[in-house]
């Protein structure tokens, strides 16, 4: 793992770390819980940014972008992340309105508990997505969904499906237990 910057704070459980770079400026705090594998790059970190991943977490092939001061990113525990996954806490660029004041500030993304999120999916800022949900394969989050046990899907991501849970075994696994 290789961490740049000042004044950063990193807290650390148990992990594999399959690759990870974190490129900082100064007060970010990283804090993991016991991982079976980190797989992932926080690139383009503002100050005083904040990432919460919970315990139990899988996460293949992750990339977050913290451009703005203050941004936060939290994965709850138990989830599962796959490959090509960009979490985006900004616009990358300001947006203004006609007399030149910003209009597109960052807060968080918040992934909740046991959520599994598809390969190429892409999180844009102050969205969240809740507990016991999953995230469809190449879908676009671009707002905040309350309801657990769904299946998000689509560019932009909405509900396909309700009612629904998941477990990390395939299924032939699954019905044999």
């Amino acid at each position: 793992m290789i961490i740049k910057g000042n004044d950063n704070t990193v807290n650390l459980g148990t992990i594999i770390l399959r690759y990870s770079n974190i490129l900082g400026m100064s007060g970010l705090k990283l804090i993991i819980g016991q991982l079976p594998g980190l797989g992932a790059g926080v690139s383009r970190v503002a100050n005083n940014c904040r990432v919460d991943i919970g315990n139990r977490v899988v996460i293949n092939g992750v990339t977050l972008y913290l451009q703005e001061d203050k941004s936060n990113v939290s994965i709850g525990e138990d989830s599962q992340l796959s490959w090509g996954i960009d979490i985006w806490c900004t616009d990358a660029h300001t947006i203004t309105n006609l007399k030149g004041e910003p209009i597109n500030f960052a807060q968080s993304i918040e992934i909740g508990k046991h959520v599994w999120v598809g390969k190429d999916v892409k999180i844009g800022k102050n969205t969240k997505i809740p507990d016991n949900s999953i995230v469809g394969w190449g879908s676009i989050v671009t707002k905040v969904f309350n309801e657990p046990n769904i299946i998000l899907a689509g560019i932009p991501a909405k509900i396909v499906k309700r009612g629904i849970n998941w477990d990390r075994r395939c299924i032939n696994k699954y019905l044999l237990e």
